[in-house]
């Protein structure tokens, strides 16, 4: 009896089939433990960054984008698609937008 309890302990010590499992879950837990810090560390500056997607979204235009009008705002006529990037009416466009998003960039 004491020969086979020897024998399946020495067994136990020398096997690593699930080392590389346990490798995993300990990345994976790490992984997870930083994620829960990082958003309650930022969990203000984020829900700030979705109220302001929000307002956004919120008054952004309802019709659909039209080739030629600048952009979908309010310009009125067909200005042949040379807006040029702006933002061819209300809220800023696309810097507006990223703005919104990332508030901390600077030009924000």
């Amino acid at each position: 009896m004491t020969l086979r309890l020897k024998d399946l302990g020495r067994r136990f010590w020398n096997e690593d089939s699930a080392q590389g499992l346990v490798e995993y879950v300990l990345i994976i837990s790490l992984v997870a433990i930083g994620l829960v810090l990082a958003l309650t560390v930022f969990r203000n500056h984020i829900g700030q960054t979705f109220d302001q997607v929000d307002g956004n979204l919120a008054s952004a235009p309802t019709t659909q984008y039209q080739p030629g009008t600048g952009g979908g705002g309010s310009s009125g006529g067909s200005s042949g698609g040379s807006s040029g990037g702006s933002s061819g009416g209300s809220g800023g466009g696309f810097g507006a937008f990223i703005c919104a998003i990332f508030p901390f960039l600077p030009g924000c």
